[in-house]
């Protein structure tokens, strides 16, 4: 269970080239987590894209202390993906060296089940199980048991999926345990139960059996324009604080950005497309700091690069915001392309 009751600045480490981060836990995300947990039913994110849900359930396997493991479904992903998988590629392979190399083999060598690998369900059920299988297939020494741990398993955007893929799902996360051909039954037990997280962007509808066994978590945003402006604020200051790897934005910086993105939103939510939110917001702020700190360095004053960060944030708004080629023609962001500016600050 997540300990903390009051809603609270989640710190994340530095992945990949964004460096490290933060996660803001609201009292609904925390309890949404702690139910989800209890119940042992799995944690269904529903929102628009871009409101953090991929994040959060990292941020949760942060605050748990727990591992994480990630899937990211597509049109093509297979309910047995996410469960198990054979690697074709390298049995052929071996089976090719062997025969090349004249050596004596038995057919036992070429079994299937060497070659099978872990999928995402496997590791929340039975780490160390799936970790021995996965060094098996690998053809690699086996590795130094890790400590004892529960997993946080994400799902994302399941929503890409054909109905087949949730649906399938339903017995092993309803029995907890699952059977590979030629290795047994992989199950879990009680106390190292996962917290499976699925997310969706609402591209298809899910089926009512699937929703019946999840715990669900809306994650809204605020349609009144200063409220929504004050909920970017509240997420998004943190990471420019100057102490994620990122270079300090004056709170004035952030609030005209804020005022950038509702003003777009507004316009784009009257086109029928995606509006912009919390990414695209995270976006902006990256792009204006990183492009002003190469202009004028790391010595120039405060005062001074907040003034440079103000002269950018119009510049760059329709890189980050204007995602289609319908709102690019449209007269409000043709004249931003032009150079002209947003409405100018609300005092």
């Amino acid at each position: 269970m997540i300990k903390k009751e009051e809603p609270f600045f989640q710190p994340l480490p530095a992945e990949g080239f964004l460096g490290a981060g933060v996660h803001y836990f609201d009292q609904d995300s925390i309890l949404a987590i702690n139910a989800a947990i209890a119940a042992r039913r799995p944690l269904l994110l529903r929102g628009e894209p871009g409101t953090g849900k991929s994040q959060m359930a990292r941020a949760a396997a942060e605050a748990l202390g727990w591992k994480f493991r990630l899937h990211a479904v597509h049109a093509n992903t297979e309910p047995q993906d996410l469960l198990w998988k054979v690697d074709a590629v390298a049995r052929l392979g071996k089976a090719q060296l062997l025969g090349h190399s004249g050596t004596t083999f038995v057919e036992a060598d070429l079994e299937e089940h060497n070659f099978i690998v872990p999928g995402l369900l496997w590791w929340g059920f039975h780490w160390d199980s799936a970790q021995a299988q996965q060094d098996q297939a690998q053809g690699a020494a086996a590795l130094t048991k890790s400590p004892t741990s529960q997993v946080v398993l994400l799902l994302d955007e399941i929503d890409k999926a054909d109905s087949s893929i949730p649906n399938a799902l339903l017995d092993s996360l309803g029995r907890g345990a699952f059977e590979v051909p030629g290795i047994g039954k992989i199950a879990c037990q009680p106390e190292m139960a996962p917290l499976v997280i699925f997310s969706t962007n609402e591209e298809r509808p899910l089926p009512d059996a699937f929703l019946r066994r999840c715990l669900v978590h809306h994650i809204d945003i605020p349609k009144d324009e200063i409220e929504f402006q004050n909920w970017l604020l509240q997420r998004g200051e943190p990471h420019f604080s100057g102490n994620h790897d990122t270079a300090k934005v004056e709170k004035a910086v952030l609030e005209r950005a804020a005022e950038i993105v509702s003003h777009d939103r507004q316009l784009i939510q009257k086109g029928a497309f995606n509006p912009p939110g919390l990414a695209e917001f995270l976006d902006l702020i990256r792009a204006v700091s990183g492009v002003v700190e190469k202009e004028i360095g790391s010595k120039a004053s405060q005062k001074v690069r907040s003034q440079k960060q103000l002269e950018y944030l119009n510049k760059l708004a329709k890189f980050a915001l204007v995602k289609h080629p319908d709102l690019s023609q449209s007269s409000d962001f043709l004249r931003r392309m032009q150079g002209e500016s947003h409405p100018e600050p609300k005092d």
